[in-house]
């Protein structure tokens, strides 16, 4: 049994016509003759034309930026600043491990040793006694809390700040360009 064939689809009107836009759209992507237009594009080893290149020309824009939400600066910064902190632990964590695998300690206390020592003493120096991890990393973690603060707060000020500032003068303007 034979399938019917559909009727083509067409651009033209029920009375024969061609939707102007239509055709106009088609002229413009496909060019004159019905054929997409390859880009000539330069080759890698070849710099195009000075004639080209000028006649390509960079859009741009200039924009002003007139106001800076504080509520975002501040949520924005609050992470960052929680992500340095754990940054921040990590980092010493490492260093103190590899600074204790290798032997830098053990160099100290006897460096340190040997110049405060009597020659009757019995005890050794140990800079770990003073500075342990679990010092260092309380440290790092009080700096932290307080960097998270601090940094939160600063960078909320300055927005407000930002923000009488750019009533007084108007802001600052970027010029974008495209290449």
């Amino acid at each position: 049994m034979r399938r019917a064939r559909s009727p083509p689809v067409s651009d033209a009107r029920p009375d024969g016509d061609v939707d102007e836009t239509v055709l106009r759209s088609t002229e413009e992507f496909y060019g004159d003759a019905g054929v997409p237009e390859a880009p000539e594009a330069p080759t890698p080893l070849r710099r195009p034309a000075p004639e080209q290149a000028m006649s390509h020309r960079t859009r741009r824009a200039t924009l002003r930026l007139s106001h800076v939400d504080p509520w975002s600066v501040m949520k924005t910064s609050f992470v960052f600043s929680i992500a340095f902190g754990i940054a921040a632990l990590i980092l010493v964590l490492i260093t103190w491990t590899v600074l204790s695998v290798s032997g830098v300690f053990d160099l100290i206390n006897e460096q340190v040793g040997a110049l405060l020592m009597s020659p009757g003493e019995s005890q050794t120096f140990r800079i770990q006694d003073y500075f342990g991890l679990s010092k260092t990393l309380g440290l790092t973690i009080l700096l932290s809390v307080l960097n998270v603060v601090i940094l939160t707060a600063m960078s909320t000020l300055m927005a407000f700040l930002y923000n009488v500032a750019c009533r007084l003068i108007g802001g600052l303007e970027v010029t974008l360009a495209e290449d």
